[in-house]
């Protein structure tokens, strides 16, 4: 599947543009969030699945938003914009 998110950036506004087969699929990622968080509240415990779930959202937001990883490489650092200047160059 195409994941690739067009981002245009003017002064105090982001346009988003995705295909709308991932756009569906980031709508079943939020509500499997909501099924993790609902069951984390309620009995205090996680199943492996929804970290599973959780782990998945983490990558479909990445790519549906367009983020970046740091120049650094760095494993678990925080994502960037796409336009900051130490934002990786997408290969």
């Amino acid at each position: 599947m195409n994941t690739d998110t067009k981002i245009v950036y003017k002064k105090n506004k982001v346009t988003l543009t995705m295909n709308s087969d991932y756009y569906q699929k980031l709508l079943d990622g939020y509500n499997n969030l909501k099924d993790s968080t609902s069951m984390l509240m309620e009995c205090n415990d996680l199943y492996i699945s929804n970290v599973d779930k959780l782990i998945r959202l983490e990558h479909q937001m990445f790519n549906a938003l367009g983020f970046r990883k740091p120049n650094d490489g760095c494993y678990n650092c925080d994502a960037v914009l796409s336009r900051d200047p130490n934002a990786e160059v997408k290969k």
